[in-house]
Formats: C-alpha cells, structure tokens, sequence
C-alpha cells in the first residue's frame, strides 16, 4: 500500500478485535453442533488484533502519523435467520468453515446459532499517511 500511495496519501486498515460478539456467537453454535469438529488454527482474520502490533506494523511500513483507533458498534439484527444469513453469506471465516461441512452438519450448526439480537463488534481502525 505504501508503495503504490502519492506522497500525502491516506491509508486506512480496518481489523477485528477478539471481541467480536457475531464470532463469538457464531463459534459457540459450532461448537454446540460440532463438539468433535477440530477448530482450525488461528486464522489470519485475527492478525492485526493487538494494536499495538497494528501500529508497529503501519510505521514499519513506513507511514507516518499512524494510529489505531478501537471502535466498538452495535449491530442490531431483525432475528436469528438474519443473522444466520449474514455470517453464512459474507463473513469469509464463517463462509470458509460452512463450505467443509456436510449439508446435515451445516444444518446442525444453523439450529445451534440463535438467540442475540444486538451483538457488540469491535474493530481496530490502523490510519497512517505516506
């Protein structure tokens, strides 16, 4: 990104915190349906979750006045079959572990994900100027 921006351009990176209660939610449905199925490892979708780290890596990239800003939102879903939708359709984590699954066990986790309806998601916000 630092390489392709103007001098004076804007760079801005959005990353999940841990607290990210429509994973948490969704995670516990699979593990509620799926109590053998293996987790798999940590995957990259956490990797800039420690802001320090996130800073560290904007500078080291070369930007200057970089920060990070923890942002939190309340998402407010109409109901448990929107938020069924919603991860199953474009959250890439969810939409990666459904694919290895069978139709029966994907059903199975689909039964297990109910219940919240506003779900508190925090982000980390990492800005730095070329």
């Amino acid at each position: 990104m630092h390489r392709v921006l103007p001098p004076g351009g804007w760079v801005v990176v959005t990353a999940w915190t841990r607290d990210f209660d429509m994973f948490r939610l969704f995670g516990s449905g699979m593990r509620e349906a799926l109590p053998d199925l293996r987790p798999p490892a940590d995957s990259a979708i956490f990797s800039l979750a420690d802001p320090v780290a996130f800073e560290t890596l904007i500078r080291g990239a070369g930007f200057v006045d970089a920060n990070v800003y923890t942002v939190t939102h309340d998402f407010g879903v109409q109901s448990a079959e929107t938020f069924w939708e919603l991860m199953s359709g474009s959250a890439p984590l969810a939409v990666a572990l459904l694919r290895a699954l069978s139709d029966e066990q994907v059903a199975s986790v689909r039964k297990a994900v109910v219940g919240k309806i506003v779900l508190s998601s925090t982000a980390h916000i990492g800005v730095g100027i070329k």
